[in-house]
């Protein structure tokens, strides 16, 4: 059994993650974790529709700061998280950091974080979700289609690089994040060209509108 990421068209956290929720996991057992982040103020899933595909978009409201990457895993430490749950959150801003310090020029311990509550939220429930969908489904790979990119940041390109993920360009726009980018070089096992059967799929939205979906899939 493997857990397929369909990112064709980009990927970002809240994609990722509300493409998780779609499939199964469950969103109370993630709200409940992330009400012990302090900058975090509301949080909330609806079902949109993204050009003919229906999915799940991810909401988090939250207080916007900037904070440095080891504060970050202070934080982490802090939330009392199973130790799978702990080591894919790191994993993931340790990832995130590591290319921002390359765009930058900067050491890793010197790396401050845009966005920072954004970053957690979505390593954290990434994280959550998918520790749930394994006791779930049983599968024992994550598996990812070829990436679709159109404008990326220095971040994103140096995990692109770095990981060698193949990518497909099909925007303008930045459909694909550096968390997003960070999530998949941290989880998945392996890029593959498709998927040829599924037993469960489900669709994360992103909040732009395309003439194509702006959703990360993913299937079981």
């Amino acid at each position: 059994m493997t857990l397929y990421f369909d990112c064709s068209y980009g990927a970002s956290g809240d994609m990722l993650v509300g493409a998780l929720i779609d499939i199964g996991a469950d969103f109370e057992i993630i709200k409940e974790k992330l009400k012990n982040i302090p900058e975090v103020s509301e949080i909330s899933v609806e079902k949109v529709e993204k050009s003919g595909v229906f999915a799940t978009k991810f909401n988090v409201k939250f207080n916007s700061c900037r904070e440095e990457y080891l504060t970050l895993i202070g934080k982490i430490e802090k939330l009392n998280l199973e130790s799978g749950v702990e080591i894919l959150s790191k994993k993931i801003l340790e990832k995130l950091a590591i290319a921002e310090s390359h765009a930058h020029g900067v050491e890793i311990k010197d790396v401050h974080l845009h966005e920072a509550a954004d970053c957690i939220v979505d390593a954290i429930s990434f994280s959550i979700a998918v520790h749930e969908l394994k006791n779930k489904f049983n599968f024992k790979n994550i598996h990812c289609s070829t990436l679709g990119v159109g404008m990326t940041a220095p971040a994103t390109d140096y995990i692109i690089n770095r990981y060698k993920i193949p990518i497909r360009k099909i925007s303008d726009a930045e459909i694909t994040t550096p968390t997003g980018a960070a999530i998949l070089c941290a989880a998945v096992d392996k890029f593959v060209k498709d998927t040829k059967k599924y037993e469960r799929r489900g669709f994360g939205a992103g909040y732009m509108d395309f003439c194509y979906p702006n959703v990360s899939g993913v299937f079981v």
